[in-house]
């Protein structure tokens, strides 16, 4: 089958790409059962071997040896990946139809050579060429032996790396290059997505048995460049497998005056081969000076972690809050505000993934409708309460994030504040809705004077001011050990980024970090109530 997304080939009844990481439509074809037949649990079988021969090639697949050569070419430049319209791609199935070991009925003549394909053809002009051409070793040009520029689909050079379409040609000429989509039919001896070296160990196996990535339909580029000389007059090695070979994605040889590089097409893939982990750890101070006060900072969070197939999807929401300060119902303000967002939130988002009859994550566009839709139905609740109360000075502040697969969301209204740190940096999402921000924006004031800007504390965005709220929402792809921080301002304004930097980088657990950060803050001062919500990302 193929990924619904990119198109990689995968596995009959694959529940996700190994190399998108994109979930994949039930096969209920491949997944039904007969229990009539079946009327017990088994497991399923050990995939036989696929037969090859005993020089360790496929069946039908002999060509010359890697030779070696005084420098490496640096290539792959202008490469297009449209096919040429004079040499089309096989599709998926004509390149699985190629791989299966089904045993072929075609006659001796029209099969490519096998071993001893040189003593079979012996009556034909000498040409390298024809040990690796699909056309029965019958050569291209009799007379004068060379192949054609570019080479054909279907032929396969030095025994495993058989041409899929022509990404690139040029005019032949000294020092012309074409570009070439090669499949590797030794690509078993070391897989392309988790680089596990197997060597013959799994020979003849197409799926790898440690990541379960297809192996034998992975494509490469091969570069192919004509050398000044004509000819390429050094002798002819025996036919060897090049162990050094199977040990990199990247493979230099040449042949009848002519390079060639076979190197890995640069492809995006995904950071996590079986899902990411997200942890959350939160905490809440009420600070030094407001001892015995009520603390008006809340917050929330829900981390969700399903795995099926041994790939885990992830959804995770977090929220903190921040109270107005001054307004006596700050607490009230903000305990709304998150029991509103993450009732909207969950309600609308974790169905998708705890679906009993599948489970699949949301869209990004749902994700994002959702997430503005739970900070409006928060605003909502807010400036209702201000409107039956009467007294209208109810307000909070609010940073949240949803993760959902690899990406997270993440919205803003107000000062609190959403960070990421991305190895040995800190660097803050979000962009507080305040009267010293803009006037930092402005160029009038530095940003070290946000601390003690006389008027630090006024905002001009918050819940439940207005039937309507305006908020930010930015995008984070994540990482392995990426963390996502969100915290109010009383965190912030006590402890400066460059020390909130190094807590998170010298505090390996996320509880030990936010009791970091707490503790930080009060020893700074603890002026205002403290929030850190951490949220932790592993492989």
């Amino acid at each position: 089958m193929q990924c619904s997304r990119c198109g990689a080939l995968l596995r009959d009844s694959a529940r996700f790409c190994n190399q998108c990481g994109a979930v994949q439509a039930p096969n209920a074809d491949a997944l039904s059962t007969d229990t009539a037949e079946q009327p017990g649990r088994a497991k399923r079988p050990s995939r036989p071997l696929r037969p090859a021969d005993d020089n360790g090639s496929f069946p039908g697949v002999v060509g010359p040896s890697s030779r070696p050569l005084e420098r490496r070419t640096a290539i792959l430049n202008g490469y297009n990946p449209t096919p040429a319209t004079d040499a089309p791609s096989g599709g998926a199935s004509d390149r699985l139809n190629a791989l299966s070991p089904t045993p072929t009925t075609e006659t001796p003549a029209q099969q490519p050579p096998v071993s001893g394909a040189r003593d079979a053809i012996a009556d034909q002009p000498t040409n390298e060429y024809a040990a690796i051409t699909p056309n029965g070793g019958q050569p291209y040009d009799a007379a004068t032996g060379q192949a054609p520029w570019p080479l054909p689909v279907g032929d396969v050079l030095e025994g495993r790396y058989r041409i899929e379409a022509v990404a690139d040609a040029s005019p032949d000429s000294p020092g012309a290059e074409n570009v070439y989509r090669v499949v590797d039919l030794r690509g078993y001896e070391r897989c392309w997505s988790c680089g596990t070296q197997h060597g013959n160990a799994v020979q003849g196996e197409r799926f790898c048995p440690q990541c379960g990535a297809d192996m034998l339909s992975h494509e490469y580029l091969m570069t192919e460049r004509r050398e000044e000389t004509e000819h390429d007059t050094r002798p002819e090695l025996p036919i060897t497998q090049d162990e050094t070979a199977a040990a990199t994605p990247e493979r230099v040889f040449a042949w009848q005056g002519r390079r060639y590089q076979v190197a890995e097409i640069e492809v995006e893939r995904t950071r996590f081969p079986f899902g990411p982990h997200v942890t959350i750890t939160g905490m809440s101070h009420v600070g030094l000076t407001r001892a015995g006060e009520t603390n008006e900072d809340s917050f929330g969070s829900l981390a969700l972690n399903l795995a099926q197939d041994s790939h885990r999807q992830p959804l995770a929401i977090a929220i903190v809050a921040d109270g107005l300060g001054g307004h006596a119902s700050g607490q009230d303000a903000s305990r709304l505000a998150v029991r509103f967002f993450m009732d909207r939130l969950t309600r609308t988002l974790v169905e998708h993934l705890v679906a009993p009859l599948g489970s699949t994550l949301p869209p990004d566009d749902v994700v994002e409708a959702a997430l503005r839709e739970a900070a409006q139905t928060a605003n909502t609740a807010v400036f209702q309460a201000n409107v039956k109360g009467g007294a209208g000075d109810m307000g909070s502040t609010l940073v949240a994030l949803v993760i959902v697969g690899e990406m997270a969301w993440i919205v803003n209204v107000g000062d609190s504040r959403g960070y990421v740190q991305d190895g040995d940096s800190l660097r803050r999402i979000t962009s507080d809705h305040s009267l010293v921000e803009q006037l930092i924006l402005g160029g009038m004031i530095t940003p070290e004077e946000r601390y003690t800007h006389p008027q630090r504390n006024r905002i001009y965005k918050s819940l439940g001011g207005e039937e309507q709220v305006e908020l930010d929402i930015f995008t984070q792809r994540l990482r392995p050990g990426m963390r996502l921080l969100l915290c109010s301002d009383g965190l912030w304004e006590m402890t400066r980024d460059p020390e909130i930097e190094q807590i998170l980088q010298t505090t390996e657990s996320p509880y030990a970090a936010c009791a970091a950060l707490i503790a930080s803050a009060n020893e700074h001062g603890g002026e205002d109530n403290i929030t850190a919500v951490l949220v932790q990302i592993d492989a």
